[in-house]
């Protein structure tokens, strides 16, 4: 897919969270995309990040696939979920 970009981690630490630190990382990925004129967002998060789906479908974003086998080789996340969200970017 050449018109789309991928976001693959937003980390902020635990001490800064909640000051709206994601929010402001998030837009200026976002920016930056549409400035280099993607048109859409492929973001990567996993099933035990609650918190980072929720964030993702707020800033409108659409699961696109769920990959159950993504991380079966890498010990430690044999259990954890892959999720790949879609943004258009607007």
């Amino acid at each position: 897919m050449k018109d789309a970009c991928v976001l693959w981690d937003i980390r902020v630490d635990d001490k800064y969270k909640h000051q709206g630190i994601g929010q402001k990382l998030f837009d200026e990925a976002k920016n930056v995309a549409l400035e280099k004129g993607y048109k859409k967002m492929i973001i990567e998060s996993q099933n035990n990040n609650v918190t980072a789906c929720r964030f993702y479908r707020k800033q409108g974003a659409i699961l696109a696939k769920i990959d159950t086998k993504a991380y079966c080789s890498e010990p430690g996340l044999e259990n954890e979920v892959q999720l790949i969200w879609m943004l258009e970017l607007k």
